[in-house]
């Protein structure tokens, strides 16, 4: 499955924020129309993982007792983790998928950090974007 139909006039790291803030606006349940099919395909990698790790991920957050204030620290930390032994599709779809659990369980405890977390997620991926483009770009994510 490929991922496309992002905008050629944005450059890499503008589009990959737009997927990171469409996302967890998404897992907020704020999100309007999917903007495009890599979008599309990132929520539904994102649902069937959550579906098949739901529970881990909450409990993570819980044990790792995640907080505003802490948030971002943590982010950081789970996903420098996530990527220690190196980078792949689904290790990206996975940190798309915490950054959103992490975004719902703080607004669950009445915290608000949709926006901040999309921003750290967007600059994150952004980083990997050598990775992403020698790998054919979003458009070729499964």
């Amino acid at each position: 499955m490929a991922f496309t139909d992002l905008s050629p006039r944005k450059t890499k790291q503008d589009n990959t924020r737009e997927l990171a803030r469409d996302f967890i606006w998404y897992r907020l349940g704020k999100a309007s129309d999917c903007p495009s099919k890599t979008a599309e395909n990132i929520r539904r990698l994102s649902d069937e993982l959550e579906v098949q790790h739901g529970v881990f991920l909450d409990s993570m957050c819980h044990q790792l007792e995640i907080t505003a204030d802490s948030a971002h620290s943590k982010f950081v930390q789970i996903a420098d983790e996530v990527f220690r032994e190196g980078i792949n599709w689904g290790r990206i779809v996975a940190v798309f998928t915490f950054g959103g659990r992490l975004a719902k369980n703080l607004q669950q405890s009445g915290e608000e950090k949709g926006e901040e977390i999309a921003e750290w997620l967007g600059d994150y991926m952004t980083k990997l974007s050598d990775w992403i483009q020698s790998h054919g770009g979003w458009v070729s994510a499964t």
